[in-house]
């Protein structure tokens, strides 16, 4: 029960991300993740 819970969840968060920059979650965590590698360290 609890895997369809989260199911649900990733799939409005996907869907939410979608709505607001256009890329789906792999896409967008690729992104900062390249972002983040970018930024020097504090």
């Amino acid at each position: 029960m609890g895997t369809i819970i989260g199911l649900l969840i990733l799939a409005c968060g996907d869907l939410y991300l979608k709505k607001k920059t256009g890329l789906h979650f792999p896409q967008w965590i690729s992104k900062k993740y390249k972002e983040s590698q970018k930024k020097p360290k504090e």
